[in-house]
């Protein structure tokens, strides 16, 4: 957007070269405008699709072993095989664990009661997925 509204400007500006430094302006404000309510309307909506699904506000138990992730809440019960995640992140803070390009289990490190505990989800991670799904080797 940036690119086409400088390139927009340049060219009629061509005419009158005192103009160019205020499109140049223009358009470094007009893209910093856009880009922040671009972030404010994400995070909006972000805010309202956790706030109208109950089942994501509640508690879930998460157990990690050779044969996948088993979860556990009021809700039910499931099992994640290792196969079927899709990939895994991780940063500082959190593992996300994606089941889908949209849909992930996000833990955050400071739930674990050790950094043991950290190194063991990581070694299965690392053991039981390949490079492409796990690429925190």
């Amino acid at each position: 957007m940036f690119a086409v509204f400088m390139l927009t400007g340049l060219i009629s500006s061509s005419l009158e070269e005192t103009l160019t430094p205020m499109f140049i302006l223009s358009g470094i404000v007009t893209s910093l405008l856009v880009t922040s309510l671009s972030g404010i309307v994400t995070n909006y909506r972000l805010k309202s699709v956790f706030a109208s699904d109950k089942l994501l506000q509640k508690e879930y138990f998460y157990l990690f072993d050779d044969g996948g992730i088993s979860t556990e809440s009021e809700v039910g019960n499931g099992k994640i095989k290792w196969c079927e995640v899709y990939k895994v992140k991780r940063n500082k803070k959190l593992h996300v664990i994606y089941v889908a390009k949209n849909k992930a289990l996000i833990i955050p490190r400071s739930f674990f009661e050790s950094l043991e505990q950290v190194k063991e989800l990581e070694s299965l991670l690392s053991d039981n997925l390949s490079v492409k799904q796990y690429k925190y080797r």
